[in-house]
């Protein structure tokens, strides 16, 4: 997700609406924005436009209270927000997570000390590290960058300036503290978590952390100080979105700040709330929505049009790479343990693996680990399916509230 440079208000509670005062120039509705509180309720965050440390695309970040969130944008199928008199039609959340500013820094580190074979590069001040053309988020994170990054950098210090140079050797210790932090905390999420053996667990962590890091230095150094092979660390990321059988790409884009700051202008109602923006055709949107297949297969049906290899590598099998339009979505090949699902709780993989908490009367056949609801007024007992399933979860059992009512 691209963001330019806005503004949002601190001290709204969790919840906080992107109001049109973020931009006086875009017909762009309120959105609901979900963040932590700041520590002065007076405080404003700024919403960043970084590059993203893996494919160096513009991504947008919120700045608030001296901590660096990463922006990311959740959407139902379907559902609507009620924001005073006005409704947020596509019901798009966006909300805000901490995120190591490490992690942010590597790329532009990385390409300002001009490392050439065995000449470890350049030492240079951080005002020219943090001057990326484009990007001028990164000039208001310069505290950010001289508290954080002498974790993974060499440091000289001459008539009391400071020159910086990342580190290899200081780069891949902290980045296997990541993974084995990371490896601490999957036995306490669950029974499966907790039966995968020591090397299963670092390859899980590994495959965590290589969404905020490129192959080329830093995986490829950091799978040879583990002692893991590189090649089954990316041919299971690519099977993990192929398992799933479908994605869809049915959500129109967000509406964005804009680049400037307007003072406290943006249009308003009568009664004082943000005014309803007149309705414009979004080109991006896809109604009725498409969805693409991603299953490695041996051999690519009759039907398919753009059979291609899969990335795993030769031998691996192939995917079909066309695309279908359809309302309804199409079904997967591995079954669920449930058949509905009103109480879903996902990872924010890709592709996602899922558990239901709903409590039934009676766990479906096709659920393998099933428990009994401890509820001591429960009569008849209530069940839970403990099973979890790689993929997204389903329809919902509960339907939704129609347009007429």
């Amino acid at each position: 997700m691209s963001c330019g440079s806005g503004e949002v208000e601190g001290g709204k509670s969790a919840a906080a609406m992107a109001s049109s005062s973020w931009h006086d120039s875009l017909a762009a509705p309120p959105r609901v924005l979900i963040s932590h509180r700041p520590s002065d309720a007076s405080s404003q965050g700024t919403v960043l436009s970084l590059q993203h440390p893996r494919s160096g695309d513009e991504t947008g970040y919120l700045f608030i209270d001296g901590q660096l969130q990463e922006i990311n944008w959740f959407k139902e199928r379907y559902g609507a927000w009620f924001l005073g008199d006005y409704v947020c039609e596509d019901g798009g959340l966006y909300y805000c997570t901490p995120v190591d500013p490490i992690f942010i820094f590597l790329l532009t580190f990385e390409a300002a000390r001009m490392s050439n074979g065995k000449d470890p590069g350049k030492f240079r001040q951080l005002d020219e590290i943090l001057y990326v053309e484009g990007y001028p988020g990164y000039q208001q994170l310069m505290n950010v960058a001289s508290h954080h990054m002498e974790l993974v950098c060499e440091v000289k210090e001459v008539s009391n300036m400071k020159f910086f140079r990342l580190d290899n050797s200081k780069v891949l210790s902290w980045l296997c503290c990541k993974v084995y932090n990371l490896k601490e905390v999957f036995p306490k999420l669950g029974k499966n978590y907790a039966a995968q053996t020591e090397k299963e667990q670092l390859k899980e962590a590994v495959q965590m952390i290589r969404e905020y890091l490129k192959d080329e230095p830093w995986l490829t150094l950091l799978c040879k100080k583990l002692q893991l092979d590189i090649n089954e660390i990316t041919a299971d990321a690519t099977t993990k979105i192929g398992e799933a059988s479908f994605y869809a790409d049915s959500c129109p884009a967000p509406a964005l700040p804009s680049e400037s700051k307007t003072a406290n202008g943006g249009a308003k109602s009568i009664k004082g709330r943000p005014a309803k923006k007149p309705k414009t055709e979004d080109p991006t949107t896809i109604r009725p929505p498409r969805w693409r297949c991603n299953d490695v297969v041996d051999k690519c049906s009759a039907d398919c049009q753009q059979c291609e290899a899969s990335a795993a590598g030769a031998g691996a099998g192939f995917v079909c790479r066309d695309w279908i339009f359809s309302l309804l979505e199409p079904p997967v090949c591995t079954p669920r343990p449930w058949d509905c699902c009103d109480l879903a709780a996902c990872t924010r993989d890709y592709i996602p693996y899922c558990r239901c908490a709903d409590k039934v009367e009676s766990c479906p056949s096709n659920c393998k680990e099933c428990e009994v609801v401890e509820e001591t007024d429960s009569d008849p007992p209530r069940y839970r399916c403990l099973d979890v399933f790689h993929g997204y979860p389903g329809p919902k059992c509960t339907p939704w509230i129609s347009k007429s009512n």
